[in-house]
């Protein structure tokens, strides 16, 4: 009977459960509206999965010596999608590639791209490539088991970057620049956040999620917020998040107060002499409260599944760290090989 459980349950998560969720649904509809290109000289295109439960965005725009692109997803399917999308909105011909961070979502799918362009340049900074390096074998552990077949199942198998800048690196093309900078902590140890002036666009990764509520296990809110505050000084007309597509400015603001709303509900739970930043500290009960008042107070902000059966706020809350999940899957099944 355990046998026949798990493998219903495998069965179920590659049939992909979150897309019979109606708020999942309403968002995908709105995947492809006009607000997700931005016209110009230079066009620059979005991509929105239509495979994983989060939406993960990619950006790509042509220039004279190709195309760029902008992450390369997590599921073959999703990955395989972007592909068909550059196809068919631009010449094929891949320039360069940009990982921003270290996450599967944001990478695995290079996978794909070496294989359909083979002379594209990987990029990222050297700081995100160390943390690729260092987690890869977690980080595929921990996706296998939950995604099955659409992810990698050997660290192996993986393309990295093909190398990584120190601090800064500018692309300048005919008609449009894109300025690269590692900046970090934040979401993930470190990002490559991007700024392309000819249309004040901002590229910043998964520090900030048009209305998604955000992984925010590392912990790492109040440098996080420093990073916010110089997004606002940019002054961008578009900001294009890591999930969820292009948004206005305003996001940015918004998001400094998801945070401050989250750390105020910390401190109405936890004690008064400990970092209103660790969850730790609080029990289960409490634990729920902050989550459901989160859910409250922004009801236009989607939650979206995550891992075994929670959702990204539900598991951050509960200390939910991938590499550390990867971790006890590679010693599970180093015990069973024993």
């Amino acid at each position: 009977m355990v046998s026949t459980r798990r493998t219903s349950m495998n069965v179920d998560r590659r049939e992909k459960h979150w897309k019979n969720d109606p708020k999942w649904q309403c968002i995908l509809a709105k995947a492809s509206d006009q607000s997700q290109t931005i016209h110009g000289d230079v066009v620059i295109h979005s991509y929105q999965s239509r495979q994983d439960p989060y939406f993960t965005s990619s950006y790509f725009f042509e220039t004279e010596r190709g195309v760029v692109l902008v992450d390369t997803q997590i599921y073959y399917s999703a990955a395989q999608e972007l592909w068909d999308a550059i196809k068919s909105k631009t010449s094929g011909n891949i320039f360069a590639i940009i990982n921003t961070h270290a996450h599967p979502d944001h990478y695995f799918g290079n996978m794909l791209f070496r294989k359909v362009a083979p002379n594209a340049t990987i990029i990222t900074s050297a700081g995100v490539l160390a943390d690729m390096h260092a987690t890869a074998a977690q980080r595929v552990a921990k996706t296998r088991k939950e995604w099955g077949d659409e992810v990698p199942s050997n660290p192996a198998d993986l393309v990295y970057p093909d190398f990584g800048f120190e601090r800064t690196l500018t692309l300048a093309f005919d008609k449009i620049t894109l300025e690269l900078k590692e900046v970090g902590p934040a979401e993930a140890p470190v990002q490559v956040v991007g700024w392309i002036p000819q249309h004040r666009a901002l590229i910043a990764a998964d520090i900030l999620q048009n209305k998604q509520h955000h992984y925010f296990s590392d912990r790492t809110t109040a440098n996080w917020y420093r990073i916010l505050q110089e997004f606002s000084e940019m002054n961008p007309r578009f900001v294009l998040t890591g999930h969820q597509g292009i948004a206005g400015k305003e996001l940015i603001e918004e998001t400094k107060h998801w945070f401050a709303t989250f750390l105020g509900l910390m401190s109405d739970v936890a004690p008064r002499d400990v970092d209103p930043e660790n969850i730790d500290t609080i029990d289960a009960k409490s634990r729920s409260y902050v989550v459901s008042e989160m859910q409250r107070r922004f009801p236009d902000w989607f939650d979206p599944y995550y891992y075994e059966g929670k959702t990204v706020l539900e598991q951050c809350i509960d200390g939910h760290r991938s590499e550390q999940i990867g971790a006890q899957v590679l010693a599970a099944l180093g015990s069973k090989a024993g």
